[in-house]
């Protein structure tokens, strides 16, 4: 399309060429301008004809740059359904994600479950390690069942047990009561 628009202004200042040298009447100086006119008419359409080139070929690598980041979003989209069908919801500002939130949906998502704890003090002074074994041994969670995810022990005798469910703190303090209330201690938590 360029070519042709180029071919018709290239013919219409050859006319305009042909008209100055056939016109005998017309002054030696007015053909000079008319001729300066063509040269300088030339000039600028060559100068704004590779300022389109340019422009088309920028145009042609930020379209590029633009599918590539359309698949990038649709495949952060894609992630997002798959992390809102989990019950996450990314927040975004006009469609697009801010950064934290797109950090955010490439990592693993771990799924945060309620721990409940059951805190035990030795009213002998016993050693942590000590209430361990008489937990195990008098208790033993296998048997009842029961899952127990941590038994941490902290400071000045005291023992914590953590567990996924509050029936299996429930069954343990039942258990607790019946056979190991007088040498350890309880506190609720």
């Amino acid at each position: 399309m360029a070519e042709v628009q180029k071919c018709d202004i290239d013919s219409a200042l050859e006319k305009l060429i042909e008209v100055t040298e056939k016109s005998k009447k017309l002054r030696s100086d007015l053909k000079q301008d008319i001729m300066q006119a063509v040269s300088e008419l030339r000039t600028s359409f060559c100068n704004l004809m590779n300022e389109v080139e340019e422009k088309n070929k920028t145009i042609s690598v930020l379209a590029e740059k633009v599918k590539k980041a359309e698949e990038i979003h649709n495949d952060v989209t894609d992630n997002r359904s798959l992390v809102g069908a989990i019950g996450h919801h990314a927040p975004s500002v006009c469609g697009s994600s801010n950064y934290s939130a797109a950090v955010r949906d490439n990592r693993p998502q771990t799924i945060h479950e309620k721990n409940y704890k059951l805190v035990l003090k030795s009213k002998r002074n016993e050693s942590t390690d000590a209430m361990k074994v008489l937990l195990k041994r008098n208790i033993n969670p296998t048997q009842l069942k029961v899952g127990i995810r941590s038994m941490k022990a902290l400071r000045y005798g005291r023992l914590i047990i953590g567990s996924g469910k509050k029936e299996d703190i429930d069954i343990l303090k039942k258990k607790y009561r019946r056979s190991l209330q007088p040498t350890i201690g309880h506190q609720h938590s």
